[in-house]
C-alpha cells in the first residue's frame, strides 16, 4: 500500500492471514517479480494515485498471463461518503487506461450502491 495508516490497520486485523504481507510501496513500482500474480484486486485505490497509467502498466507487469485485475473504485457522482467528487475517476476512463496498460476484455459492472468494477484480462 502507499499508506503508512493503512499498513498499521493491515497488520492489526488481518495478521491471522499468512499469505498477506502488508508492504509499503510506491504505486508505480512494486517490489515484486514479473509475471508473479495470479490475480490482482485494487478497492477504492485508483482515486488515490498519481500516475494511473505507470500504476497499471507495473500491474501488468506483475500479472501472469491469462491473469486478471479487479479495479472498483468510488462512482463518480455526489454522495455523503467517499473521496470528493472532484478527484473521483469515471469507469470509462479507467477502461481506457486499463487497455492503454494492454488489458483486455475490459468488464465494467456497476451493481454496487457506491462503487463501480471493472475487470481485464492479461
Amino acid at each position: 500500500d502507499i499508506s503508512e495508516i493503512m499498513i498499521e490497520w493491515m497488520q492489526e486485523h488481518l495478521s491471522a492471514y499468512k499469505n498477506i504481507i502488508p508492504m509499503r510501496m510506491e504505486d508505480n513500482k512494486i517490489c515484486l517479480g514479473d509475471e508473479t500474480a495470479d490475480f490482482l484486486f485494487m478497492i477504492n485505490l485508483h482515486h488515490e494515485l498519481d500516475r494511473p497509467d505507470l500504476a497499471l502498466k507495473e500491474c501488468y507487469r506483475l500479472l501472469k498471463k491469462g491473469a486478471k485485475i479487479v479495479v472498483s473504485d468510488w462512482k463518480k457522482a455526489q454522495m455523503d461518503i467517499g473521496p470528493p467528487l472532484a478527484i473521483r475517476v469515471s469507469p470509462d476512463d479507467v477502461e481506457q487506461q486499463l487497455l492503454k496498460a494492454g488489458f483486455r476484455k475490459v468488464e465494467i459492472y456497476h451493481e454496487a450502491e457506491f462503487n463501480y468494477m471493472l475487470v481485464a484480462g492479461k
